[in-house]
């Protein structure tokens, strides 16, 4: 009777798969922006720095969405696996995770969840299933230091490891200097929507108007919320130095931004974790205007590697911060240097680093 108990074990074993990444990839509608982002880097570095990378494989949660009998696929994944790269937004931790919970407990998979946003506290502070289920996960990486801290301290979570946000480092462009007669050209590049602040621009655009210059343009990239197109567009048409210039493919995005000379990134969202874009800036070498969100100070030295403004009423900063930039062409150099610097804080081999102490 034991044999077969034994061989039936060891079949078992060896089809299970090592790490599994789980999150919204967006694959079906090229879906870009922070999230899918995020989720696509992760699984890119696992799979690149993993001893065994056919061990690695993913799920994209979008695929549900667009089939529901994908969920039997992502089931089958489960059940092989035995290390959950987890990176959900807001509704699949509130709907999804204590799913997965109890079957990382039936089929013993450790859940290693990477926060997305900066939400998680004020959630948890509403949901005490999550909050006791999320403690008794292998880990979890939020991607804000203050995050970590109010975890450890408000909830008592030892398994809380800050992870912040990164790209791979495949991108190595000079450092585009501005002179005194060229265009300055500010971007905007990320999910278009009212939440992320383009009426701001637009009152930055009609104050450069009254300002009076002929040097300064506007473009924005990324991809339109449906509900705000018609009056997004709208705004765009009347400023002939402004222009809506689509969305950009990963392979385009570094090298597009290089060739601006500040980012713009006046956000809505109080709760924003580390925008991915603000790292893309950093990493193009051109230095970042942001709203004071919750946690921008992390990320965001003001006045080195960019400018933090009110997060209410900061029209009349924003336009201060970009004339000073736009008739300051030595400051603004320097600040693109510092820019290029900080991006090295946010490299792959140092979020490795500490990645791989935890996925041993």
């Amino acid at each position: 009777m034991m044999r077969p108990e034994k061989k039936i074990k060891i079949t078992f074993d060896i089809i299970k798969m090592k790490i599994l990444v789980l999150g919204y990839f967006g694959y079906q509608t090229n879906q870009l922006d922070g999230q899918t982002v995020k989720t696509r880097n992760m699984y890119d570095l696992i799979k690149k720095r993993c001893l065994q990378p056919d061990d690695v494989t993913y799920f994209d949660m979008q695929d549900i969405k667009v089939n529901k009998m994908a969920t039997f696929r992502l089931l089958k994944k489960l059940f092989k696996t035995t290390t959950l790269i987890y990176n959900p937004a807001e509704n699949n931790i509130k709907y999804l995770f204590p799913i997965f919970f109890v079957l990382s407990k039936i089929w013993r998979f450790s859940i290693n969840y990477f926060v997305i946003g900066g939400w998680l506290s004020d959630f948890l502070n509403k949901s005490p299933l999550h909050r006791f289920l999320l403690g008794k996960i292998k880990n979890i990486f939020p991607e804000t230091p203050k995050d970590v801290a109010h975890l450890q301290e408000k909830f008592n979570y030892s398994n809380v490891c800050y992870l912040p946000n990164f790209r791979m480092n495949d991108y190595q462009l000079p450092l585009v200097e501005r002179e005194d007669n060229d265009k300055f050209k500010i971007v905007f590049m990320a999910r278009i929507n009212k939440m992320k602040g383009y009426e701001l621009v637009f009152n930055l655009a009609e104050k450069i108007c009254k300002y009076g210059s002929h040097h300064i343009t506007i473009d924005f990239y990324g991809q339109i919320k449906e509900s705000d197109e018609k009056d997004f567009l709208s705004l765009v048409s009347q400023y002939d130095f402004v222009a809506y210039k689509g969305y950009l493919e990963p392979d385009e995005v570094y090298q597009t931004l290089s060739l601006y000379d500040i980012m713009l990134l006046p956000t809505r969202y109080y709760t924003e974790g580390f925008p991915g874009t603000i790292l893309d800036a950093y990493i193009a070498g051109i230095p970042v205007i942001a709203t004071n969100w919750k946690h921008a100070a992390d990320f965001i030295d003001d006045g080195y590697s960019g400018f933090i403004i009110p997060f209410d009423n900061g029209e009349l900063e924003l336009f201060q911060k970009v004339v000073e930039l736009y008739e300051d062409t030595e400051k603004l150099g320097q600040m693109k240097r510092n820019a290029r610097q900080k991006s090295e804080e946010y490299s792959e081999e140092k979020v490795w680093s500490i990645l791989t102490n935890y996925l041993s």
